[in-house]
């Protein structure tokens, strides 16, 4: 039996098909007159892998170990950094500035669980982490 696929696998194989295939189905489903909405997909692409990560982190560590709290914060915080940036993003880069504030708040949301799972619950962390590289 090989090694399972976990939320995290699948949520890169989505990113990069995404990534990879937008120009395609942007065309087909809406028409080269769509062309403009290409950029701001490419940077939205790397959100299903963050999500991911996000998920198992949060949902799956965070709150069955009893951090609501600290899930809750971390939560707020990259809400408040995403409507806070999508302003001046927004009016200077359009499309693009709100798909780099979204992508910028889940960099953040991703960032502070890693740190948080990592210096909280060390030994799981430890556990985590080996598993996914052996």
């Amino acid at each position: 039996m090989g090694k399972e696929v976990g939320k995290e696998g699948l949520g890169l194989v989505f990113s990069l098909l995404l990534a990879g295939m937008s120009p395609f189905v942007v065309e087909w489903l809406f028409g080269k007159s769509f062309d403009n909405s290409l950029v701001p997909l490419w940077y939205l692409s790397v959100l299903p892998f963050l999500v991911a990560i996000t998920s198992v982190l949060g949902t799956q560590i965070m709150v069955p170990l009893g951090h609501n709290s600290s899930f809750s914060t971390i939560l707020a915080v990259a809400g408040v950094l995403n409507i806070a940036l999508s302003f001046p993003l927004g009016r200077l880069l359009g499309a693009v500035g709100a798909s780099l504030s979204m992508v910028i708040a889940e960099v953040v949301v991703t960032g502070l669980m890693v740190y948080f799972v990592s210096t909280r619950e060390p030994q799981l962390w430890s556990r985590l982490i080996l598993r996914e590289i052996l």
